[in-house]
C-alpha cells in the first residue's frame, strides 16, 4: 500500500493538534473561547452546526478510508492523485490561516459575532489583511483543494463546492456585520482589498 495514502490522516491528525493548541492558548490569553457556536440558537445556527459535524465526519471517514483502502461512498476518481502537489496546495492554505489568526489576535473568533463581550480590537488590516479581506477562509479554501488532489474523488469535488458555497455566503454576512461596526473605515478599505484575492471582489 503506498504510503501517501496515510497522508490525508496525519493531515487532519497534525491540523486538529494545531487548532486545539491555538484555541487552549486563546483562552488562557483571553479569558474565553473563541468557538461561537449557538449565537442566537436559531435555526441557522443549528443548520451550520449540523453542516460543521457533517463536514468534520466526512474528511475523517475519507482520509481513514484512504489510508486504509475502505469503501468511499462517491469515492470514483476524478483524476489520479496528486500527493506531492496536495500536500503543498494543503500546507500553503494552513500556513495563510495560522498568519491570519496571529495578525488577529483577540478579535478572532468563529463566526464573527456581534455579542457584547467580543474583543474590541478594531478593525484588522495588517498582515495577510493587506490583500485579503478574508484570508482565514482563503486559506480554508485552498486547503480543501489540496485535500482534493490527495483524494481526488467525486466526494471531495461535492465538498470542495460546498465549502466554498459556504465560506462565500459567511463572507457575505459578516461584512454586513463589519459595515455596521466600522462604517466608513471598513467601506475604504474593502475598495483597496479583495474579498478573497487581491484586486477581485473590491467593493465599488
Amino acid at each position: 500500500m503506498a504510503s501517501w495514502r496515510f497522508v490525508p490522516l496525519a493531515m487532519l491528525a497534525i491540523y486538529a493538534a494545531v487548532m486545539s493548541g491555538i484555541i487552549v492558548r486563546y483562552r488562557r490569553r483571553y479569558g474565553r473561547s473563541p468557538i461561537r457556536l449557538s449565537g442566537s440558537g436559531g435555526a441557522m445556527d443549528r443548520i451550520r452546526e449540523a453542516a460543521l459535524i457533517l463536514f468534520g465526519v466526512l474528511l475523517v471517514w475519507q482520509a481513514v478510508a484512504a489510508a486504509f483502502g475502505l469503501y468511499i461512498p462517491l469515492g470514483n476518481r476524478l483524476f489520479d492523485p496528486l500527493p506531492a502537489l496536495g500536500t503543498i496546495v494543503a500546507f500553503a492554505g494552513a500556513l495563510l490561516i495560522l498568519s491570519a489568526i496571529a495578525t488577529m489576535g483577540a478579535s478572532w473568533e468563529i463566526p464573527v459575532s456581534a455579542e457584547r463581550d467580543s474583543p474590541a480590537a478594531g478593525l484588522i488590516t495588517s498582515g495577510p489583511f493587506r490583500f485579503s479581506r478574508n484570508p482565514i477562509y482563503l486559506g480554508f479554501g485552498i486547503t480543501i483543494v489540496g485535500w482534493m488532489l490527495l483524494i481526488p474523488a467525486i466526494l471531495s469535488l461535492v465538498i470542495v463546492i460546498g465549502a466554498i458555497l459556504n465560506l462565500r455566503y459567511q463572507a457575505l454576512e459578516e461584512e454586513e456585520y463589519l459595515i455596521r461596526t466600522y462604517g466608513p473605515k471598513y467601506e475604504a478599505w474593502a475598495r483597496e482589498v479583495g474579498r478573497f484575492v487581491p484586486w477581485f471582489g473590491r467593493r465599488a
